[in-house]
Parts: structure tokens; sequence; C-alpha cells
């Protein structure tokens, strides 16, 4: 069966689905859809089979190095035979890939709801959402209760002071919309992913019985869900083709120590912010 391609969207037809004249272009992948992380992750643990314990709110403050492996958190140490770490950034707290793995927040904004007159002015569709064609541009949703997000941002391993923060996305926000000056951002936060020096993903045994996945680039939920099944397939010695295709792509390459690596990225940052240029 052959699958239906997207298409481009022009100018045009652009303004009338967003409600903004700032893209000349855009391409719309056959199939795409909405989903919202948190309700997806909320999903998945209200549907864990009875054999499956989740413990929420528990901090791992270590794992141990031989096995049987240890692990440690704030309530109690558990031991096991295998354990799966897909923590992102956060591997690195436990020892893993703080030679591979750097931590970037990235930033949001979300409107109060909205009333039918200004929802008007964000397009005819209910509901639609930009990505940005560069990683480092902006990424914009209508929602269909009645919000809109500006996604944008970038500081290196630690977060921007709110106040900045809210005054980028505004600007961000008013670029494309400043017939939309007449409300302010009702919530404004920061979130932290893993960025990797090459684009790769560390998958696979870091020693005997420890599986990890870590360094999403920006990509979790595609990347991650993909690559926790295989985690899985691997921890349990099963074989599969894809997991075979996995094996065989390259992994993060080595990032200098500090403060070669801060210089480095900010760098990287600011090249990637020029050449990003109105995607931001």
């Amino acid at each position: 069966m052959r699958r239906r391609a997207g298409h481009f969207v022009e100018s045009a037809e652009l303004t009338v689905s967003t409600g903004t004249t700032y893209y000349r272009r855009a391409y719309s992948p056959h199939g795409n859809v909405f989903v919202q992380p948190a309700a997806l992750v909320r999903g998945l643990g209200e549907s864990l089979p009875e054999s499956v314990h989740l413990l929420e709110r528990t901090e791992v403050t270590s794992v141990s190095r031989t096995g049987p492996l240890r692990v440690a958190t704030t309530r109690g140490e558990f031991s096991a035979d295998r354990v799966l770490i897909a923590a992102n950034a956060h591997a690195r707290a436990l020892g893993l890939l703080r030679d591979r793995i750097i931590a970037i927040y990235t930033y949001g904004g979300l409107t109060p709801e909205l009333d039918q007159v200004e929802l008007a002015k964000l397009g005819v569709l209910p509901q639609w959402g930009i990505i940005p064609a560069h990683r480092l541009g902006t990424t914009l949703r209508k929602f269909a209760n009645r919000r809109f997000l500006v996604r944008s941002g970038d500081s290196y391993e630690r977060e921007l002071p709110l106040a900045q923060v809210r005054a980028l996305l505004t600007q961000l926000y008013l670029s494309r919309y400043p017939q939309m000056a007449s409300h302010q951002l009702e919530h404004v936060w920061g979130g932290v992913t893993a960025i990797t020096h090459n684009g790769g993903l560390f998958f696979g045994m870091d020693r005997p019985g420890l599986f990890v996945s870590a360094g999403c680039n920006g990509s979790g939920v595609v990347r991650g869900t993909i690559n926790g099944h295989l985690l899985a397939e691997m921890a349990c010695g099963s074989q599969s083709v894809l997991l075979s295709d996995r094996l065989a792509l390259k992994g993060p390459s080595w990032i200098p120590p500090e403060p070669f690596r801060q210089i480095g990225v900010r760098m990287s940052i600011a090249l990637e912010q020029r050449q990003a240029g109105q995607e931001i």
C-alpha cells in the first residue's frame, strides 16, 4: 500500500490557517497528531499492569557499580540483576555520561483562556502547531482548550531569570501576532533536555546489568519511545532487526571539560541562533 505524502502550505493558506503573515511556507506531513506529553506519561502510568509498581516523587541518588545492582532512593534501597536508566540529562547525576552530555534549558509560555474574538486572530483552525525548521527556532501551538503556547530560548546548564524569559517569549509572540497585545502570558516555565556534541544518543549496556538510553537532543517523545522499547528488548536478551540497526548507530562523541566546554557550547548556540535567523 502506498503511503500518502505530506504537502507544502504556501503563505496565503498559512495566514488563513494560523492568523499570522510571519511565515512564507510550511510543510505539513501526512498523519501527524497532537500529543500532550504530560497526559501521555500520566496515561501510561495509570495503565500499567498490576505486576508493575510505580514509585513517583522518588529520587534515585546512586546506582552501584557492580552487581547485583543496588539503587539507592529517597524511599530506601532496591537491588536488581538488571536496571534500565532513561533519565536523559539527569543520568550525569548518577555518574553516567558526564563527558558526553550537556544540559540545555528551553522555555515555554502559555496564554490565559482566550475569548472568541482573540481566538479568531489565531486563524480558522481550532488547533494547530508550528515546529521550526531550525532546532533553535520558536515552536507555536494553538490548543482546543482556548490557549496558545510559545516555546523558545536556550541557556546552558541553568535556568534564566523568570522576568527575562517572560520578556523573550512575549517579544517572540508579539512579533508574530502584534494584534494580540491585549493580554499577557499567564504561565512561563523552563525545562531541561540533554544535548550531545554530534547529535548521537547513548544506547546500550554501560556495564553488566545496567542499560542506559540518554541524550535525546530535544526529541524525547519520538526517540525515547522507540529506544525505551528496544532497551527493554536488549535487557531481556531478545533480538530483532530494529535492535541490531539501533546498536549500529553512532553514539555521542566526547565533550571537553570546563571551562572549554562552556566556551564551546556558548559559541555554538550563538552561531546556531545566527543561522536560525527569523526562525527564532
